[in-house]
């Protein structure tokens, strides 16, 4: 996710400085307070304005995982785009930290395709996908010539962990182009994918249910297990409430309802590819545990550690909270490609309580 914050670097166009030129004719200030945890927001009246056939589109001076290199190390890198429809050469460019550097670093081979990106390692060392300088994570400066003097100074503050500066759009310019991403995107193109909601798990849907009181065992929530003696009937499934599409049973005493009923359904998710996030919205009364494909996902309105038959909810759910879906963020490497299975234990806060209810949907985001 991009975060902008104004402009938190800033680029401007330059000229190759001459012996007797200042370092700080087009410098620009990034100083200033600290923006969110990510970094120091510079100067924002400096122009973002290209004058090379490629831009620098992303860089992170201060990579502890985003990325590794093939011996597992994290270094510093840089992402550069070629918007253009002809191939970007860069043979005899060169690059340093400092605008005003007497032996700066050239490039002797680098090309990149039409609409391409090039991604290299600022670790310090000269070879083929390295250059010889480093990022600095306190703020710095990057300084890239053509031979004929034409260049872009990039310069930036003080920046957090992990995050990189990256264009929001790729070779993006003019007002709020810059932003903090987290990980950033090296190699690939800065603009979020379009993406759609699908519906893996509706609201109202069907569920095998068990409502005897009796704990069905601690394999309940595994995908093979038989519940072929289990009752079905479609969401919400509870007591007490209108509107439910399910009436359960409590048991033979009004004054002492069982604690825990559970609940079994199934969804099938095609492939896994493509899927970015997903999140479930329950509907629970007074607390539930939620599991998928036998592990746990999340619990609302329960305490951590172990839970039975006869564990009670952490308090009981009223008004708003008895008809509300919670929603909640699924861990996407729980799902697998075909059937998935959702498994839910609802609690009761005290055996007098006069009413439950369940209910759950299951949404996935995808690139299109």
């Amino acid at each position: 996710m991009m975060m902008l914050l104004g402009c938190m670097a800033s680029l401007v166009p330059a000229d190759r400085p001459d012996d007797t030129a200042a370092a700080t004719d087009s410098a620009v200030d990034t100083g200033g307070d600290s923006a969110a945890d990510t970094g120091s927001p510079p100067d924002t009246d400096s122009t973002l304005d290209d004058p090379l056939p490629f831009c620098v589109n992303e860089w992170m001076p201060n990579n502890a995982s985003s990325v590794a290199t093939n011996i597992g190390y994290y270094e510093d890198w840089i992402e550069l785009h070629n918007p253009g429809t002809e191939l970007v050469s860069l043979a005899g460019y060169t690059v340093s930290t400092d605008r005003a550097e007497a032996d700066p670093h050239v490039i002797e081979t680098l090309d990149i395709e039409p609409g391409g990106f090039a991604f290299i390692w600022a670790n310090g060392e000269e070879d083929e996908g390295e250059w010889p300088i480093t990022l600095p994570a306190d703020g710095g400066e990057l300084a890239i010539y053509a031979p004929d003097g034409r260049g872009t100074v990039l310069t930036w503050g003080a920046v957090a962990t992990d995050f990189s500066i990256a264009r929001s759009s790729d070779c993006c310019t003019g007002d709020d182009c810059l932003g903090f991403v987290y990980q950033g995107t090296p190699g690939s193109t800065n603009v979020p994918p379009s993406t759609r909601e699908v519906t893996a798990l509706a609201a109202g849907s069907t569920w095998a249910y068990l409502d005897t009181g009796v704990d069905p065992g601690s394999t309940w929530n595994d995908v093979g297990f038989d519940q072929s003696n289990w009752l079905s009937g479609p969401g919400p499934l509870g007591y007490g409430d209108d509107g439910l599409g399910t009436t359960l049973g409590y048991g033979p005493d009004a004054n002492n309802k069982y604690i825990t009923t559970w609940y079994r359904s199934a969804t099938s998710i095609r492939e896994l590819d493509g899927i970015v996030s997903a999140t479930m919205g329950i509907r629970r009364d007074d607390g539930a545990v939620v599991y998928l494909n036998g592990l746990e996902a999340f619990r609302t309105n329960m305490a951590e550690g172990p839970v039975d038959a006869t564990t009670l909810a952490s308090s009981s759910a009223g008004s708003y909270n008895e008809t509300a879906y919670f929603e909640f963020p699924i861990d996407t490497s729980l799902l697998v490609a075909g059937d998935n299975l959702v498994a839910i234990e609802v609690h009761q806060h005290a055996a007098t309580s006069s009413d439950l209810v369940m209910d759950a949907w299951l949404m996935i985001e995808r690139v299109e």
